[in-house]
């Protein structure tokens, strides 16, 4: 993985401006980024997750874009495949990102924008930018606990 060049998070909220959702311009993102190999239909998964699942405002799509990023590259394809790294990494993106914003719900986190008409762009510019920038600096410590032989 490349080392960050400080603009992974405006990259994610640009990707975000032009019209996908957090969740999805997460996931589209690191697809790019990390050559994930994700097709058209893989990334389409990530539609449901907007909104907090269906636009019911419960966990943030930008943290579940995230999960599904963390999926890709450590998940399982079939029983008897050992998923300890993925599920750690699930639940230490998760502490990280609660740690950041007070919540992972993504009503607490829209809480007085929702609904409003630049709803879109401070998502983008709060959420999915750090969302993309805690992802990173998870992947970037993991790769370097593999190399180190941790």
């Amino acid at each position: 993985m490349k080392t960050g060049d400080g603009k992974i998070g405006a990259r994610a909220a640009e990707i975000m401006r032009q019209g996908l959702h957090c969740s999805e311009a997460i996931l589209r993102w690191f697809n790019t980024e990390l050559g994930l190999g994700l097709d058209d239909a893989a990334l389409k998964m990530a539609t449901g997750f907007a909104g907090g699942i269906g636009c019911a405002r419960d966990v943030c799509g930008a943290l579940t874009g995230a999960i599904m990023v963390i999926g890709a590259l450590y998940g399982r394809s079939r029983p008897g495949i050992d998923d300890q790294k993925c599920q750690e990494l699930c639940k230490r993106l998760r502490a990280d990102f609660i740690n950041e914003f007070g919540s992972s719900s993504c009503e607490y986190l829209t809480k007085g924008v929702w609904g409003a008409t630049n709803q879109q762009d401070l998502c983008a510019d709060r959420i999915t930018s750090r969302t993309a920038e805690l992802l990173h600096e998870l992947l970037l410590s993991q790769e370097r606990s593999e190399a180190s032989g941790g």
